[in-house]
């Protein structure tokens, strides 16, 4: 039986400071809210994937799985669970994993439905134990024990890129500009409002050359996804968008071990098999929602992605953002923000990306699955890209020691 994965709802909690509310909460509320939207009932699952990094550095509880079997079934079914750990890219790795259940279902001639979910709840301890759990994502015994951490590692790949280039530090600040402008219309963004060019200067350093408006701040919230075999999604009338491919790579944990800071070999390899077995390129992109962990994350992005040649990837903020030598407000910016290579035009991160809509680290990769789902069926709302028609997610684990890509279609 020859079919793609579809995807027949999505739902995501707001990414905020949600003290009142339990991971188990969370996830409780996007997944009921998925399964009410896709019409099927909770005996009808096959399998569900969990994308989560830290629950036992932030909550002290490990067996998640069991957690949510108690809280969501205990009814007897024993439905099978499956945490996926990948770092920043745990939501994204988890899509992975449930499509290739469904392919396995589909080899012994079964429709599975698969749900998979992705939380985490950053905001009940203390920032500094949140960046550790966040940091345990570097190499520990090459960079953390010389106190390199995230913001200072990624600090080094942004110094080493604008001096390799030679561009200015403003062309990281607009991708932030760009994706606050973008979550000024997405209501579930835990910072839905625009900032400019000069209040992204002269925000405090974190790590030369990044700024805190360069960084994304952490986030609680939850997302799912219900995917089945497009053949199912036809039986049962649901409109749905398909997955037309989804992949992932690997490289190493740490930059000692790597030639190059400024290319994530990872995410070039898995967009190359990504567009190769949906057979698309990136000029056929519409909407992609990108990893902007930090604003140089986004600059890699259209270059090891392909929408952009190696160094050139501030040439898409630079043709569409700057006017001379002087940036374009905030109020000057149409939603979602628009950027063209002089080919195409792209809109990336509508939601306003990890940087505006928050990052709640093992709910992001599925979040952006929910926001591509929505953006082809044309149900954004105000962040509603145009004839959005092919779409793209990108997740990175680390400093790009894990990168999964997907292309996604309107069925």
């Amino acid at each position: 039986m020859n079919s793609k994965v579809a995807i027949i709802s999505g739902a995501t909690t707001k990414f905020s400071e949600r003290w009142e509310d339990s991971w188990m909460d969370l996830i409780r509320e996007c997944g009921l809210e998925a399964l009410k939207k896709a019409g099927i009932e909770r005996k009808q699952i096959s399998k569900i994937y969990c994308g989560n990094m830290g629950l036992e550095g932030l909550a002290g509880q490990s067996q998640l799985v069991s957690k949510l079997y108690e809280e969501l079934f205990d009814n007897g079914s024993h439905t099978p669970m499956t945490r996926v750990e990948s770092g920043e890219a745990s939501g994204a790795k988890a899509i992975e994993e449930a499509c290739g259940h469904i392919f396995a279902g589909l080899h012994h001639g079964q429709e599975r439905v698969v749900v998979v979910g992705g939380v985490e709840k950053m905001k009940d301890v203390k920032s500094a134990l949140a960046t550790k759990v966040l940091d345990s994502t570097a190499d520990r015994e090459r960079e953390m024990i010389l106190g390199k951490g995230l913001y200072s590692l990624y600090g080094e790949i942004a110094g080493r890129y604008l001096r390799a280039n030679g561009v200015s530090a403003d062309f990281m600040h607009l991708v932030a500009v760009k994706n606050h402008k973008n979550a000024e219309a997405n209501e579930k963004a835990h910072f839905p409002f625009a900032v400019n060019l000069q209040q992204v200067r002269e925000s405090q350093i974190m790590s030369t050359p990044l700024r805190m408006l360069d960084c994304h701040a952490m986030s609680d919230g939850a997302s799912a996804l219900v995917l089945v075999p497009e053949s199912l999604a036809k039986k049962i009338g649901k409109e749905y968008v398909v997955i037309d491919s989804m992949h992932s790579a690997t490289d190493t944990m740490s930059l000692y071990s790597r030639h190059d800071f400024t290319a994530f070999n990872a995410v070039s390899t898995a967009a190359k098999w990504a567009f190769g077995e949906a057979n698309v390129s990136p000029k056929d992109i519409d909407v992609a929602e990108l990893h902007d962990s930090f604003t140089i994350t986004e600059l890699l992005a259209y270059e090891d992605l392909g929408f952009a040649p190696r160094g050139k990837g501030s040439e898409l903020i630079k043709n569409n953002m700057m006017n001379g030598k002087d940036a374009l407000e905030p109020s000057q910016l149409k939603t979602p923000v628009v950027l063209a290579d002089g080919n195409s035009e792209f809109v990336f991160n509508p939601t306003g990306g990890l940087k505006a809509r928050g990052h709640a680290i093992g709910a992001t990769g599925v979040a952006q699955a929910v926001e591509i789902y929505e953006q082809l069926l044309g149900k954004s709302g105000k962040r509603q890209a145009q004839k959005a028609e092919v779409g793209l997610t990108h997740s990175v684990g680390g400093i790009g020691g894990t990168a999964v890509v997907g292309i996604y279609r309107a069925g």
